[in-house]
């Protein structure tokens, strides 16, 4: 299911945070973290010839390439063929394989497991530096859009055979019944096991995609999947303001779980 909200709902949901940058609960539920900035296409393969590259390559003990292969079928002689690999980027993690730099011809990308990321000062204080110095070898002159990804699973332990532990009943004393409205007092609501909907929120130059959902049970276990991304597709060309940016979005994006999320939810997290 996919519902569509404009700028009046948004706004009802979209605060100035007062929350500091290193703010963080004292447990969370993020499986993964995501800041990427993308730009119009670049010849990485000049980017793999400069001191930058370099340097990543002795910080970070693991990589991964990134390869397009070019396929083709002959109609005639049903025939697949494939052409050469062409170099798209490359990806940068550490020990633990929990953080990732993703840099691509078009993009670059942190990604943090979410046992990885602590806060956003944290982040900031990290990895600003080395971000700046990949934006500059890799000769990025404008930011195309700009993204914040967090996405969180919580486990939950239900009598699931029961119907009064229905899937309806557990997303209502977790989550704003806004999202759940589509479902509310349905004729099957106290049947659900399961179900995912998204939805989406947009003003000018941001975009809002609010994903969530209950696993069917496993062994009594249900999971909770609930994602946002926050995409502010505005170009600019002071790419020193990239973390400005950052900033701006990982607020509204606390201001819409704070939104999404009961009580309940959050007292699990302290």
């Amino acid at each position: 299911m996919y519902i569509l909200y404009t700028l009046p709902f948004y706004y009802a949901i979209r605060k100035i945070t007062n929350r500091s940058k290193d703010f963080a609960y004292s447990k969370t539920f993020l499986n993964s973290v995501l800041f990427r900035v993308a730009f119009s296409k670049l010849d990485v393969n000049k980017f793999a010839e400069t001191d930058t590259y370099k340097k990543l390559e002795q910080k970070y003990p693991n990589k991964k390439f990134h390869q397009e292969i070019g396929v083709a079928l002959n109609t005639d002689s049903a025939e697949v063929t494939t052409s050469k690999q062409r170099q798209k980027g490359f990806s940068f993690l550490n020990e633990e394989n929990t953080t990732e730099l993703i840099i691509e011809e078009n993009q670059i990308a942190y990604v943090f497991a979410g046992a990885a990321y602590k806060n956003f000062a944290a982040f900031e204080s990290a990895k600003k530096e080395e971000m700046m110095e990949v934006v500059q070898a890799l000769g990025v002159s404008e930011i195309m859009c700009t993204t914040v990804l967090k996405n969180n699973v919580a486990e939950y332990n239900l009598a699931a055979e029961d119907n009064s532990q229905n899937a309806f009943e557990v997303l209502r004393t977790l989550l704003n019944l806004t999202l759940l409205k589509s479902y509310y007092e349905t004729p099957f609501s106290a049947h659900l096991r399961g179900f995912s909907s998204s939805l989406l929120l947009k003003e000018d130059t941001e975009q809002l995609r609010i994903t969530y959902g209950l696993s069917s049970p496993v062994a009594n276990i249900y999971h909770l999947k609930l994602d946002f991304v926050l995409d502010l597709i505005k170009a600019y060309t002071d790419t020193s303001a990239i973390f400005d940016h950052f900033l701006s979005l990982n607020g509204h994006i606390f201001d819409a779980f704070q939104w999404a999320t009961t009580d309940e939810y959050k007292k699990h997290m302290g």
